[in-house]
């Protein structure tokens, strides 16, 4: 899964990636898990906030927070 791909690399560590997984997130409106196991449209979702992370875009070979 790319989503929790993604998690795993930019948090490294087991808590803080379950920590994001399931905190609830105003912009989705639930927890990034949940959201993301609800729809197509819901994995697309998490995977942008996921995205929109300094430290994930950094990660990913992003200029300026940026994914091409």
């Amino acid at each position: 899964n790319v989503l929790l791909r993604g998690v795993w690399d930019n948090f490294k560590s087991k808590d803080a990636a379950i920590a994001f997984l399931n905190t609830y997130d105003a912009d989705l409106g639930g927890e990034p898990l949940a959201i993301a196991l609800a729809s197509d449209d819901g994995l697309r979702s998490a995977e942008q906030l996921l995205a929109s992370l300094p430290k994930y875009a950094e990660n990913h070979g992003a200029k300026d927070g940026a994914l091409s």
